[in-house]
């Protein structure tokens, strides 16, 4: 879609994409255009970012197919839960580790310190966990 309303330097936005067919939002690219042009790529299915001083932001998502999300039992990384109570075990030192509700909001992300990782969820649901570049579902 295209916002042609008004956005101010300094302003927090908040962009949510929700495709159909099948997909999810993987990542974004965000381009502002002023006297130069400053690129980012930003990985997750929320893009939150502050308005720098700037004539024109470009927000691109990424898509790709939600049966991508495998179950974590088919993963690399191991997990075990026990009501809220999620443990990861055996993540590598350095890896990136997010986990997302279904609406796409960040739930936990951190960089891992090596080991197992302790995580209190907010409630019983569904939940994507993504360990370095391995994605899955936790239920």
């Amino acid at each position: 879609g295209v916002f042609n309303g008004k956005f101010f330097k300094g302003r927090d936005m908040n962009i949510e994409a929700t495709p159909v067919g099948g997909r999810q939002v993987t990542g974004w690219k965000l381009t502002f255009v002023g006297s130069g042009t400053n690129t980012q790529d930003i990985d997750g299915p929320v893009l939150n970012f502050t308005v720098p001083a700037c004539q024109m932001v470009l927000a691109q998502a990424t898509f790709d197919d939600i049966d991508g999300i495998q179950d974590a039992n088919k993963q690399l990384c191991r997990w075990s839960k026990n009501g809220n109570q999620l443990t990861l075990h055996g993540i590598d030192n350095g890896e990136s580790v997010t986990v997302y509700d279904l609406h796409g909001m960040i739930i936990h992300h951190f960089t891992s310190s090596g080991g197992d990782a302790h995580l209190t969820l907010p409630g019983r649901s569904v939940y994507v966990v993504k360990v370095g570049s391995h994605t899955f579902k936790v239920k």
